[in-house]
């Protein structure tokens, strides 16, 4: 019998012992969307897919359901209102929208979260690639761990685009940290991954920019010039410049259709206003510095969502003012955070320092729960075909162990934190010849999730779903240690054993 006939009748049950290891793999990436029996929606989700809907009308003729907000004459609130008063934001990426307006177009919104947990997948096959980690079912298996015990599976199973940060943090530390080996693959693929992560949210193309600056760095800190890979950074200032690129593209067609730029709302003069040095600035200038914030200094200060997004004309600014107003505060914005900064830069340094400080220590998952205000919102701007399926989910019904998960993330990350806390020491005790890539892969991540707290908490409200989104980013750092660790245990084991071996020879007089 031929060694091809001998293995024949193992190969079918090699391919469904893979295929089922890959099947439990996307469940595990998927369980909080299969639990709750329908994806995870939140306030924006609305706005992406009706971005996207109204573009696609505008451009191609095409009607949606998702054109109007719940099907029905109900007065417009929030996003929907500021599009239909001639605003077009570009705060929210109208790719992203297409994304999520295509998945449903094509069958239905599982169909976005399903390819968010393939992209992950993926993500994850070149990074063990790179680190020269790749085995046969190490893939899966390392994809159920991350599913069950971090926030992984959350972001998968999110219409939202934060699962794009962790790939992008990846992408970067991967360019940045890899010797290059010529192969155009390698670098395509996460040209790919990348470019598609930053195209999906702008705040990335931040975090992007500041890892551009700290990843060489990092580098020639760690381990000299040589260490610096200009052919990664290429690839990812390229990425970069593809984000750009795809928001340049994105004003020229609104201009071109609606005869005005979009405009982005005015989040660092909510975000210095709410600090407190803003409003201190405004109460001592106002009307003089001639802003037109000042006329709504009675109902200042405010924190900084109910500044940009309140319909309460008692507690908003931005949400609840006429068209004109808008304009004129996007304009004055840059203007306004100056004049403060010179104003008082100190006071707002501290808080801005405090703010990132705050984000780095938030990352529980409890903020997936549907509030009163979400359910409210997403109902009401929900197409009535999408309302029963919301209103059977458990998030809405409240009764999804959100409080066991978190739980359980927690204790992920302390053990985490633990071995790599042993990883850097014994790193510290013994220096690892010919490993500097799997060093600066590690310290180049904790960078991304470092600067991705900056990013959020500075600019935007510090939040636990911004720092959640990656913190599954230092489980799988600690996975790899351990990976890292086994691997050099048996090789040095293999190695102590072909020594004996030799020394028994030459004592035997053999050799």
């Amino acid at each position: 019998m031929s060694r091809q006939q001998k293995l024949s009748p193992r190969f079918p049950r090699a391919v469904l012992a893979t295929g089922g290891l890959y099947s439990l793999a996307l469940a595990a990436l998927l369980w909080p969307a299969l639990l709750n029996s329908q994806p995870i929606f939140f306030f924006d989700t609305y706005g992406y897919v009706h971005g996207a809907a109204r573009a696609f009308h505008a451009l191609f003729g095409v009607d949606s359901a998702w054109n109007s907000p719940g099907g029905d004459a109900k007065p417009l609130q929030g996003t929907a209102k500021l599009a239909s008063d001639g605003f077009i934001s570009s705060a929210r990426s109208i790719y992203y929208g297409v994304f999520l307006f295509l998945g449903d177009a094509l069958s239905s919104l599982w169909v976005n979260v399903v390819a968010q947990a393939i992209l992950v997948g993926w993500t994850l096959s070149l990074v063990l690639k790179h680190l020269g980690l790749a085995e046969r079912y190490l893939l899966p298996s390392l994809l159920i761990l991350l599913g069950l015990l971090t926030p992984l599976s959350f972001y998968s199973s999110y219409l939202m685009p934060d699962i794009f940060t962790g790939i992008a943090i990846l992408a970067i530390a991967t360019l940045l940290s890899s010797k290059g080996n010529g192969e155009s693959a390698h670098y395509g693929s996460w040209f790919v991954l990348l470019a598609l992560s930053l195209v999906f949210h702008a705040s990335h193309i931040a975090l992007a920019l500041l890892m551009a600056l700290a990843g060489p760095a990092i580098a020639w800190a760690v381990a000299g010039r040589k260490a610096v890979q200009w052919r990664g950074l290429f690839v990812v200032l390229l990425a970069i410049a593809s984000g750009f690129l795809s928001q340049l593209v994105f004003s020229r067609v609104v201009e071109a259709t609606y005869h005005h730029p979009p405009s982005r709302p005015p989040f660092l003069m909510s975000r210095v206003i709410s600090d407190g040095p803003g409003y201190a600035y405004l109460k001592e200038t106002c009307p003089a510095n001639g802003f037109t914030i000042c006329e709504f200094l009675g109902v200042l200060p405010l924190g900084n969502d109910a500044f940009l997004w309140s319909n309460d004309p008692e507690a908003g600014v931005f949400g609840v003012t006429d068209p004109e107003t808008r304009h004129a505060l996007v304009k004055e914005q840059a203007e306004f955070v100056g004049a403060v900064l010179r104003h008082d830069f100190g006071g707002q340094f501290r808080a801005s320092l405090q703010n990132f400080l705050e984000q780095m220590g938030r990352f529980n998952i409890l903020e997936f729960a549907y509030s009163d205000g979400l359910r409210a919102k997403v109902e009401m701007d929900l197409p009535p075909e999408f309302r029963d399926s919301f209103r059977s989910s458990r998030l809405y019904r409240g009764d999804f162990p959100l409080e066991l998960a978190n739980a359980v993330i927690m204790a992920t990350l302390l053990c985490a934190g633990a071995i790599l806390s042993a990883a850097a020491l014994r790193g510290l005790l013994g220096p690892r010849p010919g490993r500097e890539e799997l060093t600066l892969f590690c310290l180049i991540v904790v960078s991304g999730i470092v600067l991705n707290a900056a990013v959020t908490g500075i600019l935007s409200t510090p939040h636990d779903r911004y720092q959640a989104r990656v913190i599954w980013l230092i489980p799988l750092l600690a996975l790899l240690a351990a990976l890292e660790g086994r691997r050099r245990f048996f090789t040095h084991s293999r190695g102590d054993k072909e020594d004996d071996c030799h020394r028994k020879l030459l004592e035997d007089g053999v050799s």
